[in-house]
């Protein structure tokens, strides 16, 4: 416990930066983020919780080369098809469905 004590003393610069870092982004994002919330239903900020693996996920893959394997995808599908099922009700799949198979007026 004293050595990253003794660390933390000894460079106070980067640890000034990793401090704010930590809490000043976090703050403000946290913030952010309820305000936001506060604005939205239940089933929705369900579905938009549901999704921060997913872009987490993404990200890491983009910026940092992880390897998203079967597993990831598949969480990720099931996660996503738990809170739309949730959130949507039986018209909304009607509505969704009514048009499909169906030719629009350019292909008639």
């Amino acid at each position: 416990a004293v050595a990253w004590l003794q660390t933390f003393v000894s460079h106070p610069v980067e640890s000034l930066e990793l401090v704010y870092m930590g809490v000043g982004p976090s703050a403000l994002a946290l913030a952010i983020e309820t305000v936001a919330l506060a604005k939205l239903s239940s089933s929705k900020t369900a579905l938009l919780f549901s999704t921060e693996p997913l872009f987490a996920a993404a990200f890491g893959a983009l910026f940092l080369g992880e390897h998203i394997g079967a597993n990831v995808l598949v969480g990720g599908l099931l996660a996503t098809t738990a809170c739309l099922v949730r959130s949507l009700t039986l018209e909304d799949v009607k509505r969704a469905l009514s048009g499909v198979g169906r030719p629009t007026e350019k292909e008639a």
